[in-house]
């Protein structure tokens, strides 16, 4: 199977969440709780100093810190919309060939040969198929790709 691709903001977003939820699954509600936990307890210390002091701002500014963390933690689409830019996609094209053997992928400057044991995450959402393989995340979106295709991309990377 052979096709062309570019990968949108909402792609990347939704890659990024699905690699998030992946890898992180049910330990980032767990993350979250002890996050908000310690940023209680530093506003918690922070307050009850009698006066105000390096120590008690210092611990404040550390709170907020730790409750960004969790909520970032827990709504990942906070931060990572924030990096399709930084990325450097827009206006990239790609060109994918999948089989049995793995996937090669070609982009304007680089590319990537990449067997199908190498995989190390594979899951897909409404909008994309992401794969993690050589510490790179890998996006595709699924309206470059008809249902026979999809069907053919879960059968080969072994999604069903």
């Amino acid at each position: 199977m052979e096709f062309s691709y570019t990968i949108t903001a909402d792609e990347f977003n939704a890659g990024q969440v699905l690699y998030h939820k992946m890898k992180r699954g049910k330990r980032r509600f767990a993350d979250v709780a002890v996050g908000i936990a310690i940023a209680v307890f530093f506003m918690a210390v922070a307050l009850s100093e009698p006066r105000l002091s390096w120590a008690p701002i210092l611990l404040s500014a550390m709170a907020l810190q730790y409750l960004y963390a969790a909520l970032v933690n827990l709504f990942p689409i906070l931060y990572v919309r924030t990096k399709y830019k930084q990325a450097n996609l827009h206006g990239k094209t790609y060109k994918a060939v999948v089989n049995e053997e793995g996937m090669d992928i070609t982009g304007d400057v680089c590319g990537w040969h990449i067997r199908w044991p190498g995989v190390q995450l594979k899951a897909e959402n409404d909008k994309v198929f992401m794969f993690l393989a050589a510490n790179t995340l890998f996006i595709f979106g699924k309206q470059y790709l008809d249902e026979s295709q999809q069907q053919e991309m879960r059968k080969l990377s072994e999604l069903n």
